[in-house]
């Protein structure tokens, strides 16, 4: 039995710029990195935080999208961009998520009738 994929794989991007505020951030990475990504294919939905010295944007995927290739789509993007953020900045690091390959649920069961097969 084949079970559907159901949840979307994640393609995090995260970028560290220490001792950058907020605000420089938001428009010298998030903002960027934003733009760049945009338009990719099977990509419905864009979430991005921008707080002091750290910019993350995660991008989801359609449900049954290879989360191999969509980092690779992600990771293409992002690398034209590299020369146009600040050179402080740690590289972008992208992860992928795919909670399809997690466990779902772990079951304990117990009875009074029956025993630990041997």
């Amino acid at each position: 039995m084949i079970l559907s994929d159901i949840d979307p794989p994640l393609v995090p991007v995260e970028t560290i710029y220490p001792g950058a505020s907020v605000n420089v951030v938001e428009t010298q990475i998030t903002l960027l990195i934003e733009e760049r990504i945009s338009g990719v294919e099977d990509m419905p939905f864009i979430a991005s935080t921008s707080e002091d010295g750290r910019s993350l944007v995660t991008n989801e995927f359609i449900a049954g999208r290879d989360v191999d290739g969509a980092a690779n789509d992600i990771r293409d993007r992002v690398d034209g961009i590299l020369g146009d953020l600040p050179v402080e900045a740690d590289p972008p690091e992208i992860e992928k998520v795919n909670y399809n390959d997690e466990v779902l649920m772990w079951l304990n069961l117990t009875s009074d009738r029956m025993t630990v097969p041997a």
